[in-house]
């Protein structure tokens, strides 16, 4: 009978040996996937930016972002001025809300006309988030210059009052719109008071101040 060898034979194992593995192909690997992922990243916000501002950035005059403007609007003035000569003028209210840039409410009083008002009444109660002004008179440059325009108004509205700071315009914008800050919100009517006008310029001006147009714009 065929011997299968002693139990207590010590046995040899025969394997391939193996080199030590490095560590560093999976650590550059690692490094390389990061670095590519930043930049794909980076590269992806980069091009979503413009996406993100545009989202964020709120209405103005120049660009409503989907308000609609409020229709139906009134206008009441504590004074008004009238011209007579040579022939009688008048300078409403409603010159204001009426889409003519050649007409303009012109407040009445002796002065810059600090503390009249020029009152909106809205239909409903619209949620009012934008209003734009054509400050002074717009009918043309020279009398855009000639007369007066305000600084500074206190905007009244059902939610609280704000003063609102309107910029020197360039002479070149003067029949450009620019925005109020206000009291955003649901409001029956919008009051706008002059708190600080500034002269016309040259030898004929005029201490009229004036407002050309207002537009209200509100949220669906």
């Amino acid at each position: 009978m065929a011997s299968r060898g002693n139990a207590n034979e010590p046995r040899m194992w025969v394997g391939v040996v193996q080199p030590p593995q490095s560590r560093w192909p999976g650590v550059v690997g690692g490094l390389l996937i990061g670095i590519l992922t930043a930049v794909a990243t980076s590269l992806l916000l980069l091009a979503l930016t413009p996406l993100f501002k545009s989202a964020l950035a709120e209405a103005d005059c120049d660009d409503p972002r989907g308000l609609h403007l409020v229709s139906g609007v009134g206008a009441e003035s504590s004074s008004a001025l009238t011209e007579s000569d040579p022939i009688i003028v008048e300078h409403p209210a409603a010159l204001a809300i009426d889409g003519d840039l050649g007409t303009s409410w012109v407040e009445g009083v002796d002065g810059l006309g600090k503390n009249e008002t020029l009152t909106l009444t809205l239909p409903g109660t619209p949620d009012v988030q934008l209003v734009c002004v054509i400050n002074g008179y717009a009918k043309s440059e020279a009398l855009f210059l000639r007369n007066a325009r305000v600084r500074q108004f206190t905007v009244k509205t059902d939610q609280s009052i704000q003063p609102s700071m309107l910029r020197q315009k360039p002479v070149a914008d003067y029949a450009a719109y620019q925005s109020l800050a206000i009291p955003k919100g649901s409001t029956t009517e919008i009051v706008l008071t002059i708190a600080i006008a500034v002269g016309g310029v040259g030898g004929d001006r005029a201490a009229d101040t004036s407002i050309s147009e207002v537009e209200v714009w509100a949220r669906d």
